[in-house]
């Protein structure tokens, strides 16, 4: 009987709850927990692969959109880039690392003042301490965690003096150095938005160069964590403004390689390095008008934009980012859609048809991966504006009260014992 209750649980009941139901009923008991855990549902319940998408904009920031292999596998996975849950409003993704995802308040773009850590897939999230103002306006961050026990943010600014770090397990904000190679400032910028890998790595390609600068956050000794790289060169004309750099499966950025694509009218390229920076090895080279001439439907889309919009808008065929565990599978922009790549049949599946996503480049894109299981945040050591309070049952956290008024009480807790 209990065999048969445990089927129906499985095949029926528990993949119809949101996952952060499903998390606080796992820690009602041993036996749902050991449930929601099984492999088979696990597999087909947590995982989640793709990336999100949030163009940058000046004024107010946009709904951010997750898009995976297909939009048929985005329906089943009832998984929706809503941020919603966050206590702010007009947040903004940093980055996103080990299936968690890092936050900002907007803030007029300007100084960020409130970050997050949070998992999309269950809804737990934590508040780092208030972030005190930067010494300049273009920055960015940096998530990386460390066997699920501790996690890091690294603030990088321009131009790049100081380093603003944060460590779950100090909870304090610390400035550090780092020391760039001679002369390294007459010669690169670091002044373009940056394509950022899951391994805590930035990448910056040179404008009108074949070459970009790498930092990895996760170096021991971060004087000497900035290198530069050469890029696969521009035999096409007009790409420039048109590339993008991703890690292979399981994250680069370690010397574990590369994947580079650029594309202009006429012609779209990919390529791969086995070791960072090193003997690029082209992958797919195919002409733009081949490649509509086997999708009609993306055709349709390049010469006159969203049919259904009734558009005549042209634009270029602009590659996104890739698919962090599909090494076959990168995200195109067209104008009014997006569409999933395959390397191997040439093929472009429609993922949606919008116009919100015209604007956004590879710096936009944040690849993120859920394992078979709910991520847990580590927790955030001697902190007095820890966010969630939580109760521990069993082997799932189980966050009891989130919300703007949370926040508001453990806000006023820590002032009075200022005080």
């Amino acid at each position: 009987m209990d065999v048969v209750c445990d089927t129906l649980m499985v095949e029926e009941i528990l993949p119809r709850l949101p996952p952060k139901s499903l998390v606080r009923l796992s820690a009602a008991s041993r036996r749902y927990n050991a449930l929601a855990l099984r492999p088979d549902f696990a597999a087909r319940y947590w995982q989640r692969a793709g990336v999100f998408v949030q163009p940058d904009e000046e004024e107010k920031p946009k709904i951010p959109f997750f898009l995976t292999v297909s939009d048929v596998e985005a329906a089943n996975l009832g998984f929706v880039a809503d941020l919603t849950f966050l206590p702010d409003s007009g947040l903004v993704i940093a980055h996103s690392a080990a299936g968690l995802l890092l936050c900002y308040n907007y803030n007029n773009g300007i100084n960020p003042t409130h970050l997050y850590v949070c998992n999309p897939v269950t809804r737990q999230w934590v508040a780092l301490p208030e972030l005190s103002p930067l010494s300049s306006s273009y920055w960015f961050g940096l998530l990386t965690v460390v066997g699920g026990t501790r996690f890091q943010v690294v603030i990088v600014t321009w131009p790049l003096h100081d380093l603003v770090v944060f460590s779950s397990d100090t909870s304090l904000w610390e400035a550090r150095q780092i020391l760039l190679p001679p002369y390294f400032c007459d010669y690169y910028t670091l002044d373009v938005s940056p394509v950022l890998g899951q391994s805590g790595t930035s990448y910056w390609i040179q404008p009108d160069e074949d070459k970009a600068i790498v930092y990895n956050s996760t170096s021991a000794a971060h004087n000497y964590s900035i290198q530069v790289i050469n890029l696969p060169p521009q035999y096409i004309i007009g790409c420039e403004q048109n590339r993008c750099l991703g890690e292979p499966h399981g994250g680069g950025g370690g010397g574990l390689g590369l994947r580079y694509t650029h594309a202009n009218d006429s012609v779209f390229e990919v390529w791969e390095s086995e070791v960072v920076g090193f003997e690029w090895k082209q992958r797919d080279k195919v002409s733009i008008a081949v490649l509509m001439e086997l999708n009609p439907e993306a055709a349709t889309f390049l010469r006159n934009g969203d049919p259904a919009a009734g558009s005549s808008l042209h634009g270029a065929f602009t590659p996104l980012g890739f698919h962090p565990t599909d090494d076959d599978v990168i995200f195109v922009a067209l104008p009014g859609a997006v569409f999933a790549y395959s390397i191997g049949h040439r093929t472009l599946n429609l993922l949606q048809r919008t116009h919100e996503l015209e604007s956004a480049t590879p710096a936009d894109v944040f690849p993120y991966v859920h394992p078979a299981y709910p991520v847990q945040i580590p927790p955030v050591k001697n902190s007095s504006i820890r966010q969630e309070s939580r109760t521990k049952r069993g082997s799932i956290e189980v966050p009891v009260n989130e919300g703007i008024e949370q926040r508001k009480r453990l806000r006023d807790q820590a002032c009075s014992q200022d005080s």
